[in-house]
C-alpha cells in the first residue's frame, strides 16, 4: 500500500491537537486497524479510521485550514481590525495565538505543549504568552501602523529603512535586552533572521547601532528599576535649604550598621548597629549603639542623648518597627506632656525605600568614609568585586583566629570618638556655614533662639520603660518583700528585693527598668502612682561563698530587726515574747558521759576487726578494755520559759 494509505500516531494526534498517548488509547479502546513497522511503529489504515478523523486528516494533507483566522480569533474573543488578518504575517501569529489559547489549563505539560506551538509557527514561547496576556486583558494584540508611529515620534526616534513592525521588534529587543548582557550584533542578526522569516524589511547594522545609541538611558533605568530607579537617577531632586530651620527643630533619625567584626564579652565574633539622630540645621549628631541588631531602647537612648541638648520640635525617620514602636511613641508623648513645650512634637515618616529624604545618610558614608581611613581590624562589608570581596573574607578570617579583633568596649569608644570627631570637623560647602564646625553652628542658634533642657533625673526616668504585668498577663504584686519581672532585654526572669516593700504585700504594682542595667529598677504603686522603692536584684549565690551567704543572711536580719523596731515603736505594750530554754545544772555532765560512751563504742568495734598477730606464751591474754563505771544518773532535765508561772513554783 502507499504511505499516503496510511496515519501515524503523531500525525493523527497533531490534526486533532491531543496527546500522542491519548490517541494509541482511543486507537486500542476502539480496535483501530493498523500495520506495524519495523521498529513497532503502529501505522493505521486511513479508510479504516472513523469518518470524521479521515475527513480532517484530509483537510489537513491539502492544506485547509478547520476554521477561519476570523473564526478562531472571535471564538477566542481577540481583538484585532478586520484589515489586519488580511496580512499573512498577522494571520500566522493569530493562528498561533488561538493555538495557544486552545491548550486546556487542566491538561499536564501545558507550558511545554504551548512552547512547541509557538516554535512550530516561528515564534518565541515570550510572544506567546505576552499575546496571551493582552488577550487576557482584552486589549489589542497588534496596535495600528498610525498609532505605532506616533509611539515611535514619543520616544524621539525617526526610521526611514526599517519597516514599522521590524522597528518596533527592534526597539523591544534594545529595551529587553540589559547592557552587557547581549551583543549588538548577535542582537541584530536575531531581529534580521526574523524579520526575514516574515518578510519585514530591516536596515542595515549602522542604522541598528543608530537606532540603539537613541533609545534613551531612561527606558532603560525604569525597565531595571521602575519608579524608584526614575527617582534616583532621572528625577531631580528637591533641595532643602536648611537655614530655614533653628537648632533642635527637626532631628532626622536613622539605623546603619557598622561594617567591623569585633569581639563580644564570651570570645565570639559579633558585629554593631547604631541609631543616630542629627539635628537638620546644624548637622550636630547623637547615637547609640546596639549590640548585633538595634532596637527600640536603642531608639530611645539616642533620643534621649539628643534631648540633653535641647527639647526637639520635630522627629523625622523612616517606617522602621523600632522606630514606629509603642515604646517611641511613650518617649514622645512624655516629652510633650511635660508641661515645658508649648504643642506637641511632630512624628514625620519619609517616604518609603527613599533614601534621598532622610538628609543623616550622607552623613553616615563620611562616617563610613573616616572610621576605614582609621584602619580599624575587621572590616566585613561585601564588595562588589568578587574577587576582591573573597581576599577581604581570607583577611578577616585570618584576623578572626588570630585574635586581632578589637573588643567590644573599645569598638563602642571608637564609634563614639568619630561621632564627637564629626561633630567637630569643619564645613568646606556648604554656603554661610563654610568654615565652621556643627558645634559652633549649635551655639549660635542656641544663643539667638534658646532651647529647653532637661535634668538627668527627668530624662532617666522617661526613658525606663515600664511593664506592669508578668509573664501570664497578671498583674505584678509584691510577694515576700519580692517583685519578679520578664526582664526583654535579658530574656530572662529576674526577681528584685526591697526592705521597703515589706509593708506593701499583695500590693499591685508597676516597674521602670533600665533596659540595659539589671541592677536600676524602681517599683511604684499601681493605685496612687507614687515611689515605693528602688529595688536590688536578689539573684542566686554560690552556697560555698561564705561572704555572700552572710551578706544574704545579713540582709534578712536587718528586715527582722526594722519590722520589729517599728512593731515596739507602736506598740510597745504589746511585744511579743522570747522563748528560751532553761539550761540544767548536770546537763554539762551528762553530755561529757555521752561523748565518752561514744568514744569506747568506737574503739571496741576497731578493736574487734582488727586480726592480732601476737606470739603465745604461758602469760598470753588477750587485751580487753573495760568501759569506766557511768556517774550518777543525772536528775531530769526541765525546760521552761520566761514569765512562766510553773517556773515561778518550782523555784
Amino acid at each position: 500500500m502507499r504511505e499516503s494509505e496510511f496515519a501515524t500516531a503523531g500525525e493523527i494526534a497533531r490534526v486533532l491537537k491531543r496527546a500522542k498517548k491519548n490517541i494509541l488509547r482511543l486507537a486500542e479502546k476502539e480496535n483501530w486497524p493498523y500495520a506495524e513497522t519495523g521498529n513497532r511503529a503502529k501505522r493505521f489504515f486511513l479508510d479504516r479510521l472513523p469518518a470524521e478523523i479521515q475527513e480532517r486528516i484530509m483537510r489537513h494533507r491539502c492544506g485547509i485550514d478547520e476554521d477561519s483566522v476570523e473564526e478562531a480569533a472571535a471564538y477566542f474573543e481577540v481583538k484585532i481590525p478586520p484589515e489586519k488578518l488580511k496580512d499573512p504575517a498577522v494571520a500566522t501569529k493569530v493562528r498561533m495565538l488561538c493555538d495557544c489559547l486552545a491548550v486546556p489549563h487542566w491538561v499536564g505539560g501545558r507550558k511545554t505543549r504551548i512552547k512547541y506551538i509557538a516554535e512550530e509557527y516561528g515564534y518565541n514561547v515570550a510572544t506567546a504568552y505576552r499575546l496571551m496576556d493582552r488577550v487576557k486583558k482584552g486589549a489589542e494584540i497588534i496596535s495600528s501602523t498610525r498609532n505605532f508611529g506616533l509611539r515611535i515620534e514619543s520616544l524621539g526616534i525617526t526610521v526611514r529603512a526599517w519597516d514599522h513592525d521590524a522597528a518596533h521588534m527592534a526597539i523591544e529587543e534594545i529595551i529587553a535586552n540589559r547592557r552587557g548582557h547581549q551583543e549588538k550584533r548577535s542582537t541584530y542578526k536575531r531581529i534580521q533572521r526574523t524579520a526575514r522569516e516574515k518578510g519585514l524589511k530591516v536596515g542595515c547594522y549602522e542604522s541598528f547601532c543608530n537606532l540603539h545609541r537613541r533609545v534613551a538611558d531612561s527606558l532603560i533605568i525604569y525597565r531595571d528599576k521602575g519608579g524608584r530607579g526614575l527617582r534616583e537617577d532621572v528625577v531631580p531632586a528637591i533641595r532643602r535649604d536648611h537655614t530655614a530651620y533653628r537648632a533642635m527643630e527637626c532631628l532626622v533619625g536613622d539605623q546603619h550598621k557598622a561594617d567591623y567584626c569585633c569581639f563580644d564579652y564570651k570570645g565570639d565574633v559579633a558585629t554593631l548597629e547604631l541609631f543616630c539622630w542629627m539635628d537638620f540645621r546644624t548637622q550636630m549628631t547623637w547615637g547609640a549603639v546596639a549590640y548585633q541588631h538595634y532596637n527600640r531602647y536603642t531608639v530611645g537612648q539616642a533620643l534621649i542623648n539628643a534631648v540633653r541638648w535641647g527639647m526637639p520640635g520635630e522627629l523625622y525617620t523612616d517606617w522602621g518597627k523600632p522606630e514606629e514602636s509603642n515604646y517611641t511613641a511613650s518617649l514622645i508623648e512624655q516629652l510633650t506632656g511635660l508641661g515645658i513645650k508649648t504643642g506637641t512634637i511632630q512624628h514625620t515618616r519619609a517616604k518609603p525605600r527613599h533614601p534621598q529624604a532622610k538628609p543623616i545618610e550622607g552623613w553616615f558614608g563620611r562616617f563610613d568614609k573616616v572610621l576605614r581611613n582609621e584602619r580599624i581590624p575587621g572590616y566585613c562589608k561585601r564588595l562588589k568585586d568578587a574577587r576582591e570581596s573573597e581576599l577581604q573574607q581570607k583577611e578577616l578570617t585570618e584576623m578572626i583566629r588570630a585574635g586581632e579583633l578589637l573588643g567590644i568596649e573599645e569598638m563602642v569608644d571608637r564609634i563614639f570618638a568619630m561621632i564627637e570627631g564629626q561633630n567637630d570637623h569643619v564645613f568646606k560647602n556648604r554656603g554661610e556655614d563654610t568654615g565652621k564646625t556643627p558645634r559652633q553652628l549649635y551655639n549660635e542658634s542656641v544663643s539667638r533662639y534658646p532651647v529647653t533642657t532637661l535634668s538627668e533625673e527627668v530624662l532617666e526616668y522617661i526613658f525606663l520603660p515600664v511593664q506592669a504585668v508578668n509573664g501570664n498577663g497578671k498583674p505584678l504584686t509584691v510577694k515576700r518583700s519580692q517583685v519578679k519581672i520578664r526582664h526583654e532585654f535579658f530574656k530572662r526572669t529576674l526577681t528584685y528585693y526591697g526592705p521597703e516593700l515589706a509593708d506593701y504585700g499583695g500590693t499591685e504594682v508597676f516597674v521602670r527598668y533600665h533596659p540595659f542595667d539589671p541592677g536600676r529598677v524602681w517599683i511604684f504603686s499601681r493605685a496612687s502612682g507614687s515611689l515605693l522603692c528602688r529595688a536590688e536584684e536578689w539573684g542566686m549565690i554560690n552556697p560555698k561563698n561564705r561572704d555572700q551567704v552572710a551578706a544574704k543572711i545579713e540582709m534578712q536580719n536587718r528586715l527582722v530587726k526594722q519590722i520589729s523596731q517599728k512593731y515596739r515603736l507602736w506598740l510597745p505594750e504589746k511585744t511579743p515574747k522570747t522563748h528560751v530554754p532553761r539550761i540544767h545544772p548536770h546537763e554539762r555532765e551528762a553530755r561529757e558521759v555521752r561523748d565518752r560512751e561514744s568514744k569506747i563504742r568506737v574503739l571496741r568495734t576497731q578493736l574487734e576487726g582488727a586480726q592480732l598477730r601476737a606470739v603465745s606464751g604461758p602469760g598470753y591474754r588477750p587485751l580487753t578494755f573495760k568501759p569506766a563505771p557511768p556517774p550518777e544518773k543525772p536528775r531530769p532535765i526541765m525546760r521552761l520559759t520566761i514569765n512562766d508561772p510553773v517556773r515561778d513554783e518550782d523555784e
